[in-house]
């Protein structure tokens, strides 16, 4: 979404209107939602964190915004954060349910890839982390993410090329894996 349609999308959200809203929440709760499953592990958690992150962005007046997509993506990460916080939850406990928990994760369209991707995710050193989930759940791009992380746009390329190469070889391993079995 460029820049004028996400603040014409903002005004109109500030201003009351539910189509707005929904729109919002159609562009971006598979986004927010990910991103919280990763942060808690636990789906209800995920869940309640996507609504009042939807709910913030009712209620709140952002003003003028450059990248939405970066704005979404801390404000979850915030929120998340402030959820675990305030529900004395630990960032990578996976509260309840054992296979129950990850069944119910299954069983959500779409989001069987997820569990899978997320636990991969886990291996990265935070800001690896924070530059792919950005550029591949969040659409931004290389220098709207450096600059956000306050390091220049190679610097995120490299750390982008980097685990896309630890994904591969995770992945040719996990091949040779399953063949041999």
């Amino acid at each position: 979404m460029d820049k004028t349609a996400a603040n014409n999308l903002l005004a109109r959200i500030r201003e009351g209107d539910d189509d707005a809203l929904r729109e919002f929440y159609h562009e971006y709760q598979k986004k927010i939602w990910t991103a919280a499953f990763y942060m808690t592990k636990n789906v209800h958690d995920a869940e309640n964190i996507l609504s009042k992150v939807i709910e913030r962005f009712w209620r709140k007046d952002f003003g003028y915004v450059d990248n939405l997509d970066g704005l979404v993506y801390k404000t979850t990460k915030l929120t998340a954060l402030s959820y675990m916080r305030d529900n004395n939850k630990h960032r990578y406990a996976l509260n309840h349910g054992g296979d129950n928990e990850l069944e119910a994760v299954a069983a959500k369209d779409g989001f069987e890839e997820d569990v899978e991707i997320n636990e991969v995710l886990d291996l990265l050193e935070e800001k690896d982390r924070e530059v792919v989930v950005r550029h591949v759940f969040f659409k931004d791009s290389f220098q709207e993410i450096a600059d956000d992380m306050g390091i220049t746009k190679s610097a995120a390329q490299r750390r982008y090329r980097r685990v896309q190469k630890m994904l591969k070889y995770l992945l040719d391993t996990t091949t040779e894996d399953n063949n041999d079995g």
